[in-house]
């Protein structure tokens, strides 16, 4: 059987055209996919201006040289955008200290959804994450607050 070379291109180019998925698709649920994807067509991401994606790198570089900077006796509090509410505590903290914490997030129907290991060797910090549902802090974090104990 003999192709000329436009009907073999253009069957390879059908074939490349289509991903496995949408070959495995039968044809109202191909229809429906791309409905769907045409929904969408027009939205893409959103494309940040360079000053605020360096605004952004700036205070998560800040955030993370805040916490590693974080002295025995001292508290970090960040607050995120998405309601979330991150607490470091140094290595020598008093318990009472963390324990109050615990108690003001339940009072204000948070809970803990995030938490770092006790480790044995003394003076190792710890955190804890409260939020009102079980997903990490995403982002930055808009404030963040240094106490001394």
């Amino acid at each position: 059987m003999k192709i000329d070379a436009d009907t073999l291109s253009a069957e390879l180019t059908r074939e490349l055209a289509f991903s496995p998925l949408e070959k495995a698709l039968p044809p109202k649920l191909r229809y429906r996919f791309y409905k769907w994807l045409k929904q969408y067509s027009g939205r893409g991401p959103k494309v940040l201006p360079a000053k605020q994606v360096k605004e952004t790198v700036e205070k998560a570089y800040t955030h993370m040289s805040a916490i590693k900077e974080l002295k025995k006796n001292e508290v970090l509090t960040s607050i995120y955008d998405n309601g979330h509410i991150r607490m470091d505590f140094g290595g020598n903290v008093d318990q009472k200290v963390k324990d109050a914490a615990m108690k003001w997030a339940k009072r204000r129907g948070l809970r803990a959804t995030e938490a770092s290991i006790e480790k044995s060797a003394a003076g190792s910090p710890t955190y804890v994450v409260f939020g009102n549902e079980s997903a990490q802090p995403k982002g930055v974090c808009t404030k963040f607050v240094k106490h001394s104990v």
